[in-house]
């Protein structure tokens, strides 16, 4: 038995001919998110999920597969990230070598949020590419940068700031496309808003097209 981030998990090691595979029991809970991101999003998590992974390390590769059905976890997020502590909600991190240098990462929530990430090896870990979906179809990944398309039926804009400002590092979108029903700007609703926003040099450029 051991500790991460402040929740207790399960180690299970076995070598089988040139891998060694490591399977993981664990538990996400309000601390586990304290510690990882912080209180703010801490303070949207009731109860806790158990979780399992497993990791295939090989001589120069290393594969990781999460799980978890979330059952027990409450979720207080905008749509479509929120539930109550019994609905069941998959979801699903795993991390595939594609070479010695180069990785595909994917992320899946339910049947409405996916993301694909590709990182290289260069001069420390990189992301070449990727695309996120949260409730849209989009299929078209770019050849460089991170693309977000989603769909929303409402947003608040002050609590959106609140969780994003609290995540560390640099967000790793470079184009986003965001279709929202009803967007409040503090407390001020715009109907059927459209956002785009892309980074140029040292700043981001947004438009917001809305009907109102």
């Amino acid at each position: 038995k051991a500790s991460l981030s402040g929740s207790p998990i399960i180690i299970t090691l076995n070598n089988i001919e040139d891998v060694t595979k490591i399977n993981i029991d664990g538990v996400i809970n309000q601390k586990f998110i304290n510690l990882v991101l912080d209180e703010n999003w801490g303070s949207k998590i009731i109860g806790e999920a158990s979780w399992n992974g497993e990791v295939n390390i090989k001589d120069k590769t290393t594969d990781i597969v999460i799980k978890s059905d979330l059952k027990g976890l409450g979720l207080n997020l905008p749509s479509p990230f929120r539930k109550n502590e019994n609905e069941l909600m998959t979801f699903s991190l795993t991390k595939n070598s594609i070479n010695e240098n180069q990785e595909e990462i994917e992320v899946e929530v339910g049947t409405y949020a996916f993301a694909k990430l590709i990182r290289k090896q260069e001069g420390g870990r990189k992301i070449i590419n990727g695309l996120v979906n949260i409730n849209s179809l989009s299929t078209e990944m770019p050849e460089e940068g991170v693309k977000l398309s989603a769909e929303f039926s409402e947003v608040n804009l002050e609590s959106i700031n609140s969780l994003l400002s609290s995540i560390p590092g640099n967000s790793i979108i470079t184009d986003a496309n965001i279709n929202i029903k009803e967007f409040n700007v503090y407390g001020y609703v715009i109907s059927n808003a459209n956002i785009k926003f892309a980074p140029t040099n040292e700043n981001i450029s947004v438009q917001i097209l809305y009907n109102d």
